[in-house]
């Protein structure tokens, strides 16, 4: 069963607003699964972009709350507040989301200059990467995130974490919208339900 999450949006309610709304609906989602004929113990998180970060960060708040989640599917996640990864200026420009648009969007949700690298929005620089759900990170070859996700794999790798990482070629930010654009792209959902299955 899929619980698909509406959050509030900045510039209107900037950082904590979705994330806030994010966990509101895994204990929401905890709480009443079972009524619609789901398994409240086999909760799974998945996003793409921003929705990848909100995934990212709710892996951790969840593991900080002693809830359990059998995964994360992190799609071209942005994961570092700092924007200075080499492909924000590599692939910043020729391939619909460009290094202005990534700057702005922070601008709105993280208007305040000191919440950039907090933790809570920036999950690559959260202290404890120990115990989180098994997670699978898919990047694009022409994303300007493409850092983001590599980082975070290495971070959740190094802590000894089940992850999976696969950069899909040729392929720009936002393809896991446009499934039918490539082979490759396809593929990509082929790797998802075979991770969730093996998980």
């Amino acid at each position: 069963m899929k619980v698909s999450v509406d959050y509030r949006l900045a510039p209107e309610y900037p950082f904590p607003a979705a994330h806030d709304d994010a966990f509101t609906v895994i204990k929401w989602t905890r709480a009443n699964i079972e009524k619609h004929g789901g398994d409240a113990a086999k909760l799974i998180v998945a996003g793409d972009s921003a929705g990848g970060n909100l995934s990212a960060c709710m892996a951790h708040k969840c593991r900080r709350e002693n809830i359990s989640l059998m995964a994360q599917i992190l799609i071209y996640p942005w994961t570092d507040g700092k924007l200075a990864n080499p492909t924000i200026e590599k692939n910043g420009e020729g391939y619909l989301l460009t290094k202005e648009a990534v700057f702005w969007f922070q601008q709105q949700y993280t208007p305040r200059k000191e919440d950039h690298c907090n933790p809570l929005v920036s999950p690559l620089y959260e202290s404890d990467f120990k115990r989180l759900a098994p997670a699978f990170i898919l990047t694009a070859e022409f994303d300007p995130l493409l850092d983001d996700g590599r980082a975070y794999y290495a971070k959740l790798k190094e802590a000894g974490n089940r992850v999976v990482y696969k950069e899909y070629k040729q392929l720009i930010h936002g393809f896991f919208n446009m499934p039918g654009v490539s082979k490759e792209a396809m593929q990509a959902y082929r790797d998802v339900k075979g991770f969730l299955n093996e998980v």
